[in-house]
């Protein structure tokens, strides 16, 4: 079975004062290709110290996966859902991929899956940072198309306090604003300039519709 997923990757950092690591995706947004079934997105995890270095990669939630699997890589070895944390020894001035895969099992889904992990120095907890990762089924959506669409619209502020525009001369059908455990929290139609005076601060998805297909965009509520 082949299926069309696109994966959204979002990175924060936290207390890193005495970050002992670094870490780097090509960019915040990843479209990845299946393999065996598993869809990958490449990330790196890098030792910028001349000794050996431990990191724990301890995967904190998992919501909305109902109709999905999920699976976290470290180089060449994959740990599935049962196991919620990996330990890595990354050598002296090199890196390891870092790789979260999903499966989709039921490929009539529309929900958005999303796993947070939290990386971390194994012997200092204050050297941490936090990396979410979304799949979104778009099985009637290329990976081209839906990069093309990502480059016609332009939504800010972001992060807001309130207000969102979206800027772009595509059509756009309506609006989804879909927080981090996929549910839909309102809709919109023939609106580019939307009110969220009214949501809590936090992360979100928020899905356009436009007449060429549907992006994602991630929003930051302040």
């Amino acid at each position: 079975m082949k299926f069309f997923i696109s994966f959204l990757l979002f990175f924060g950092l936290i207390n890193c004062s005495a970050q002992t690591f670094s870490f780097s995706i090509s960019t915040d947004t990843a479209y990845c290709n299946a393999q065996n079934n598993v869809n990958h997105c490449y990330s790196y995890i890098g030792n910028d110290n001349p000794e050996l270095l431990e990191i724990d990669v301890i995967r904190l939630e998992q919501l909305s996966l109902e109709n999905w699997g999920s699976a976290m890589c470290a180089d060449t070895v994959c740990y599935y859902a049962i196991i919620d944390s990996i330990r890595i020894n990354i050598a002296p001035n090199s890196n390891i991929e870092f790789r979260p895969g999903f499966i989709l099992i039921n490929d009539t889904t529309s929900e958005v899956a999303h796993v947070t992990y939290l990386i971390q120095d194994a012997n200092d907890s204050t050297s941490q940072l936090f990396f979410d990762t979304y799949a979104i089924n778009s099985e009637n959506i290329t990976s081209n198309n839906n990069l093309y669409i990502d480059e016609q619209i332009l939504v800010y502020p972001n992060p807001t306090s309130n207000q969102l525009i979206i800027e772009t001369e595509l059509g756009i059908n309506s609006i989804q604003l879909i927080n981090v455990d996929g549910r839909i929290l309102s809709e919109w139609k023939d609106l580019n300039n939307i009110n969220l005076i009214d949501f809590q601060d936090g992360i979100y998805l928020l899905k356009i519709n436009t007449e060429l297909g549907v992006t994602f965009q991630r929003i930051v509520k302040i």
